[in-house]
């Protein structure tokens, strides 16, 4: 059995399932959940090349640079400082282990709280350390570029809305992609654009409550990564940035194995973690 799986995030099409069946996607997810279990559970270290950076035509657009420039980007994450990137993540992964209360906002309309003492926190930061494989599980996830600390929150803690100002969905713009949540459970799905009704039925036909769930928060800590204002989407590791999703979080330490997710990224967000600052518009103060 091998021990080690490596994949390569390329995306060289971004719109491969163009007009496939919801239905056939959302069972397409389903049969793959067991296999995310079984990884997890039998401790492969598992490295993902490309963390939604990896240099395509199609993702320079999106990000407002050329793909020469994206190549750049990429490879300057990949090769940051390693042991200033452990240190920041560990004073980062401190904090958020000491808290309890995180309060994510933005100009877009995000108003979001949640509570995640207690939970824990993971740090990726492109290594797999001894202490790591004491751990096993989702601490044995490399994602290259590096530089994410994450967590999930206390069961049912969660309220208020979440706001991607821009994504895509197979290559369709959405505006607007908004998530009202009360509970931690999604009460409102709502967006513009060509991209959001498909996406929606995507989302419609996954089965099980649990996609509704807002799953995890992730704060990207990587100083090498700098997107340009232009950039239309965003990205899990420039320092500062902040994501967060529904659905899977066992990367992230949950116990939400759905193979399904919707992701938020909320670039230039303010966080206070109980009353105080750690991300001001977009600038990590950790």
């Amino acid at each position: 059995m091998f021990n080690v799986l490596i994949a390569l995030d390329n995306g060289t099409s971004e719109n491969l399932l163009e007009g496939a069946d919801p239905q056939r996607v959302a069972a397409r997810s389903q049969a793959g959940e067991a296999v995310g279990q079984e990884l997890m559970k039998r401790n492969v270290r598992q490295v993902q090349v490309g963390n939604g950076l990896y240099p395509t035509a199609w993702r320079a657009k999106r990000m407002g640079m050329s793909e020469a420039d994206l190549g750049k980007t990429f490879w300057e994450g990949v090769n940051v400082d390693y042991g200033a990137l452990q240190s920041r993540g560990q004073a980062v992964k401190g904090a958020l282990a000491a808290g309890n209360e995180l309060h994510v906002t933005h100009p877009n309309g995000t108003d979001y709280r949640l509570r995640i003492q207690g939970r824990p926190v993971l740090v990726s930061d492109g290594i797999i350390s001894p202490e790591d494989l004491k751990q096993g599980g989702a601490a044995l996830q490399v994602f290259l570029p590096a530089g994410e600390v994450y967590t999930t929150p206390v069961a049912g803690t969660g309220e208020g809305r979440i706001v991607a100002t821009r994504d895509y969905f197979r290559g369709q713009a959405i505006d607007n992609l908004a998530v009202t949540v009360a509970g931690g459970k999604v009460t409102a799905l709502t967006g513009d654009g060509p991209g959001f009704a498909p996406l929606k039925a995507e989302f419609d036909a996954v089965t099980g409550p649990r996609k509704n769930e807002v799953s995890f928060i992730d704060l990207g800590i990587n100083p090498n990564v700098r997107l340009p204002v232009a950039s239309q989407v965003g990205n899990w590791v420039p320092a500062g940035t902040v994501t967060m999703g529904l659905g899977n979080n066992t990367w992230a330490g949950g116990n939400n194995s759905l193979a399904y997710g919707v992701t938020f990224f909320l670039p230039g967000s303010t966080v206070t973690l109980d009353g105080q600052v750690i991300v001001d518009k977009g600038e990590l103060k950790l």
